[in-house]
């Protein structure tokens, strides 16, 4: 299974066709985007890919995604309180994926908000 991950930034509307470019290039199996903020441009880009997408409501504007190919056999949002995004999971060749964004704190004063986020992510993964 080849998997990409990109952060799209602000939800890639205005750059879509180099997106597509680059994740055809890519060709992989599940691409996880950040900032999807724009459900109709990564439905967009699903539907020029020939993926389906897994689209995660968040906390704030900043939604996460997936596109796959293979079939996805469970999904679910995880929009949990100490995310300020949300952390989405889809399950593919009996495999689970989870993508997030973590809050964009940049000093070390941000550092906690997001040991907790962390910590919040992997409980949520550990579980089966």
């Amino acid at each position: 299974m080849k998997l990409v991950t990109w952060n799209i930034w602000e939800g890639g509307r205005d750059r879509l066709e180099k997106i597509e470019h680059v994740l055809r290039e890519q060709d992989a199996d599940v691409v996880a985007l950040q900032e999807a903020n724009d459900r109709d441009a990564a439905a967009s880009l699903a539907r020029a890919l020939a993926m389906e997408l897994v689209y995660g409501e968040a906390n704030s504007a900043y939604a996460v995604a997936w596109l796959t190919r293979l079939p996805v056999s469970r999904r679910e949002n995880h929009r949990l309180p100490v995310l300020d995004k949300t952390l989405l999971e889809i399950e593919v060749a009996g495999t689970r994926l989870f993508t997030t964004h973590l809050s964009a704190g940049r000093t070390l004063r941000d550092e906690p908000h997001r040991i907790e986020e962390t910590k919040a992510v992997l409980s949520v993964a550990g579980k089966t």
